[in-house]
């Protein structure tokens, strides 16, 4: 374990709407602490990648962001979909880890689903 800031540990998540914490220390109790637009996008129910790199170091947030989409009625971001498009072209799913072994995903392939936003988006079909 490594001692970091709030605001580091927080950019270390995948979306926006999970970097919202609160303050515990007396003289500011309770207060919201949201560096990078998490209340805003669960206002606005997008669902918002925090950094690039995000998907290439866990190409398993690509299913989490179709999850949140799908069972929030969020809207995934045009940013996001792209970043979603590129890992799909980058063929980061071809080998994904299940329970310690090494599970192939090469069967799987990129197909256009119309999301709430009637963007197109790619997903995974296996």
């Amino acid at each position: 374990m490594e001692l970091s800031s709030i605001k580091k540990d927080l950019y270390r998540r995948d979306f926006t709407i999970n970097t919202l914490a609160v303050r515990l220390n007396r003289d500011r109790y309770g207060e919201l602490i949201d560096f990078f637009g998490g209340l805003r996008d669960i206002k606005e129910r997008t669902l918002r990648i925090l950094h690039n790199l995000s998907f290439v170091e866990d190409p398993t947030r690509v299913f989490r962001a179709i999850r949140f989409e799908q069972r929030f009625d969020f809207l995934i971001s045009k940013h996001t979909q792209n970043l979603i498009r590129s890992a799909v072209n980058l063929k980061l799913f071809n080998k994904l880890s299940e329970n310690g072994s090494t599970t192939s995903w090469s069967s799987c392939s990129p197909s256009w689903t119309l999301s709430r936003s009637s963007d197109a988006w790619k997903s995974l079909i296996c």
